[in-house]
């Protein structure tokens, strides 16, 4: 029996000795302890974890979720185009563009907690520059996504198609 188990067993059986009093008509005189007021919780009691999930490490840590994908963008001139990236539950994000890892850091990286929830955000921001575009050689677009990754797995994000925008002139007569 694991202490678990244990803790369980004996507050069912208080549980019951409350219920049947409470039936019988009996009333228990609730004892207020001065030099412990506040510190008890208010019959707040602990989530339970049920036994078969009690070990299993995995099922504590979930899966990353995204706060926010990278979108389509367009490289206007010589400025690059930047896209971000925002997962929660994370130990890990980065950018995948044409199916391989792009080779350039990411220009902006944040790690944080939130002070709401507690949970651990990561953030990222790259630069694709006109260069990375115009060297990709494909019928498809120039497309880039988030992979964030836990312990548990892996997420990836909506691809993100990146446009070198161009100036046309007509000349009308």
């Amino acid at each position: 029996m694991t202490g678990l188990d244990f803790r369980l067993l004996v507050f069912s059986a208080l549980f019951l000795a409350a219920s049947a009093s409470q039936l019988e008509g009996g009333e228990e005189e609730e004892v207020v302890d001065d030099e412990n007021y506040g510190l008890v919780e208010d019959g707040m009691q602990e989530p339970t974890i049920p036994s078969s999930e009690a070990h299993d490490s995995s099922q504590s840590v979930p899966l990353p979720v995204f706060l926010e994908e990278p979108t389509d963008m367009y490289i206007i001139k010589n400025k690059p185009a930047t896209l971000q990236c925002r997962a929660a539950h994370a130990l890990q994000i980065f950018f995948k563009c044409n199916g391989g890892k792009l080779h350039t850091n990411p220009t902006h990286m944040l790690d944080f907690v939130d002070p709401q929830t507690g949970v651990r955000n990561l953030e990222a921001a790259i630069n694709i520059t006109r260069d990375n575009v115009e060297e990709y050689f494909a019928k498809d677009k120039f497309k880039c996504e988030c992979i964030a990754w836990s312990s548990r797995g892996h997420i990836k994000s909506q691809p993100a198609s990146i446009d070198v925008a161009c100036e046309f002139f007509f000349i009308f007569s």
